[in-house]
C-alpha cells in the first residue's frame, strides 16, 4: 500500500473496494478498449480522489503496471465482518475502522452488517472468530 496509500486511506469498507475496482475497470477499458486516453479517462471517469493519486505514474506510460498493483494491493485486505445496530456515517466507520486497525489487525475492509435486533454494540467475524459484544447477548446474560 506504501505507493498507493493516500487512495488506500479511504478505502474503508468492501464497498469502497468494490466502488475503486468498478473505477479502475472503466478506466482500463477507456485506455485500452476506446482512443479516449488516460488524461480524459480520469477527468471523466474517477473520482478526484483516485485521479489525484495515480494520475503521475498512469501518465508515464505505467498504467498496466499501475492498474495490476492497485489490484493486488486491493485483493490483500482482509475482510472483517461487522454486524451494528445503525446505520453508520461515515465518521463512525472511519472510527470503527481506525479502532481495529490499532486493535486487531492492519489493512482491512469492513464488511458491514446492519441489524437492529441486536440492540447496541458490535458482532466481529474475523478469520473464522466470532465474538458478539452486542446489547443484546449482554442483556440476554445478564437476565437469563
Amino acid at each position: 500500500m506504501k505507493d498507493y496509500s493516500e487512495l488506500f486511506e479511504s478505502i474503508l469498507t468492501t464497498q469502497d473496494a468494490i466502488s475503486l475496482e468498478s473505477e479502475l475497470d472503466q478506466l482500463e477499458r477507456a485506455i485500452y478498449k476506446t482512443e479516449i486516453g488516460a488524461q480524459k479517462a480520469l477527468d471523466t471517469l474517477v473520482s478526484k480522489k483516485t485521479a489525484d493519486a495515480i494520475k503521475d505514474r498512469l501518465l508515464s506510460g505505467e498504467a498496466k503496471k499501475v492498474l495490476a498493483e492497485i489490484r493486488s494491493n486491493l485483493s490483500k485486505l482482509k475482510k472483517i465482518e461487522i454486524t451494528i445496530a445503525f446505520e453508520p456515517s461515515q465518521d463512525s466507520i472511519a472510527k470503527i475502522h481506525e479502532w481495529l486497525t490499532q486493535n486487531i489487525t492492519k489493512d482491512i475492509l469492513l464488511d458491514i452488517s446492519i441489524d437492529k435486533s441486536i440492540i447496541g454494540g458490535i458482532i466481529l467475524v474475523n478469520k473464522g472468530k466470532y465474538v458478539d459484544l452486542s446489547l443484546k447477548t449482554k442483556l440476554h446474560e445478564y437476565f437469563s
